[in-house]
């Protein structure tokens, strides 16, 4: 029909008496009306069939592969006629090609999303590489400079007017080990301490830390299920991902009085839910809680919405642009999803969904026990293997300030030659997991090898998450995360050491 016939039916809709297209997605069937000014189809729009001279109109549905009635395709005349056998199959025929176009169509625009998603996913995978690699790369230079600063302060007298200048160095230090935390956790490394955990009051802490370090305008509403079931989380991240959400939230209502929105509830697998999530998770808990953060303030397009789990995207003008990237890789560390729904000048609404699950083998990890003192100063010897010389070194004078000394390897080569020649002579051994040539899983078994008992405390500027599924399968004496204090490096070395002479005695 033309483009003024057919918007005299705009405002049509589907039902008996409303036209032959109306009858047909009814009815669900081919509707011949031969005559518009008699048929009974025609019963309440039968003026603008008059006033645009419409006499005739045959119709037949339109399906989709699965036998939806997705349109209809009709023919009209403009005196009374009825159709011939060769009408209806050209009407059978043209509906038939009209569904596979649309079909065709719909699995395009499809093909499009899931191809979307699909990339999407592989940049933040690539970014969560990136990021972890760097800041592995970062926590390996962080362990020289915290280190070495603790070493000089420990050689200086308390007095002395350099301690200004460490407090300095040790504080730039902690801000950039954090920056280095929150990189870690965009590429969903965190370090986690699953426990069961009460989420609402995770959120009603949460708001009273905002309201007490954030300026809104906005008022908040909580609604919160009073009946959610206790999930392993780690509360502080979750805090974080609470904070990060409501922070963001604020600062979409600017100065206007809005509401930002807070609920809480249990929800059960959505796939159709699960299709519009962030990429690069995987929600594959039967029974989830969820945390829903809403606005009503400027709300995102869709390229900026597409982006907002970019590390170092902001829309600010303040900030490091890491808060939603960093709730990104706290979510998917905890094995959940999160889908945002936004649109210009209505608001937001984001869900986070943590699956119900009982504690981990790593939530019931315990802490790899301390030496008395009376090992401190036993003449024993532990190998380092470290491709950073800065840690070798300073690894080097920690052991020698305790009384114990030290066989140093840069690779894995090295720390196998030096372990087969002086095994007798190593008490426990300083591994870091990222080796130049080999894996430092793969040097790990080699150690065993040649040393069946010998105590292995891993060491790495990698999350804890990372490593302890890395070495799930073995049986590190400990781990030691960079950077790391130099109190807590001796006490679970002289931890291994005793270990080692316990089982030699």
């Amino acid at each position: 029909m033309p483009a003024d016939v057919l918007a005299w039916f705009d405002d049509v809709r589907p039902g008996l008496g409303r036209g032959t297209c109306a009858a047909v997605v009814t009815l669900e069937q081919p509707v011949f009306v031969t005559d518009t000014l008699t048929d009974p189809h025609w019963r309440d729009i039968r003026g603008n069939a008059e006033k645009i001279g419409l006499r005739a109109c045959w119709s037949v549905p339109i399906r989709c592969t699965e036998g939806t009635v997705i349109g209809t395709f009709a023919i009209s005349h403009r005196q009374p006629c009825a159709p011939t056998k060769f009408h209806e199959r050209a009407l059978e025929t043209a509906s038939y090609l009209a569904g596979i176009a649309c079909e065709s169509a719909r699995n395009l625009d499809e093909l499009s999303r899931a191809m979307s998603l699909i990339q999407q996913s592989q940049k933040l995978e690539g970014l969560g590489l990136l990021a972890g690699g760097l800041a592995h790369d970062v926590n390996n230079l962080l362990t020289g400079i915290v280190g070495n600063s603790e070493l000089a302060r420990r050689k200086l007298g308390r007095e002395h007017a350099a301690h200004a200048l460490l407090d300095r160095i040790d504080a730039a230090a902690g801000r950039c080990a954090d920056l280095c935390s929150k990189i870690l956790a965009f590429a969903g490394l965190a370090d986690l301490r699953r426990e069961p955990t009460d989420v609402n009051a995770v959120v009603r802490e949460t708001l009273d830390l905002a309201k007490s370090t954030i300026a809104c305008t906005a008022r908040i509403d909580t609604a919160l299920d009073r009946d959610l079931p206790l999930v392993m989380v780690d509360g502080v991240q979750v805090t974080q991902v609470v904070l990060n959400l409501v922070l963001n939230a604020c600062d979409a209502m600017g100065d206007a009085r809005g509401t930002v929105r807070i609920r809480t509830g249990i929800t059960h697998r959505d796939d159709a839910w699960l299709a519009k999530a962030a990429p690069g998770l995987s929600l594959q808990a039967d029974d989830n809680v969820f945390i829903e953060v809403a606005d009503d303030g400027v709300g995102m397009t869709d390229e900026v919405r597409g982006r907002i789990f970019d590390p170092f995207f902001s829309t600010k003008g303040a900030g490091r642009g890491l808060g939603m990237s960093v709730v990104h890789g706290i979510v998917k560390a905890h094995g959940g999803a999160i889908a945002v729904e936004s649109r210009v000048g209505v608001g937001t609404r984001i869900r986070v969904v943590l699956p119900v699950g009982s504690p981990s083998p790593e939530s019931r990890a315990t802490p790899a026990p301390a030496a008395s003192s009376a090992t401190a100063v036993l003449p024993r010897t532990v190998l380092v293997v470290d491709d950073e010389a800065v840690t070798r070194d300073l690894a080097h004078e920690c052991l020698s300030a305790i009384g114990v000394d030290s066989l140093l390897a840069a690779n894995a080569r090295e720390a196998l030659e030096l372990l087969a020649r002086d095994r007798r002579r190593v008490a426990a051994i300083l591994l870091d997991v990222s080796m130049p040539d080999l894996p430092g899983e793969l040097v790990f078994d080699r150690i065993l090898e040649l040393a069946p008992d010998m105590p292995i405390v891993v060491c790495s500027g990698l999350g804890d998450a990372e490593l302890r599924e890395r070495f799930a399968e073995r049986k590190p004496f400990g781990f030691l995360h960079k950077p790391f204090r130099i109190d807590d490096f001796e006490q679970i070395l002289q931890g291994a050491i005793a270990s080692a002479a316990k089982r030699a005695q």
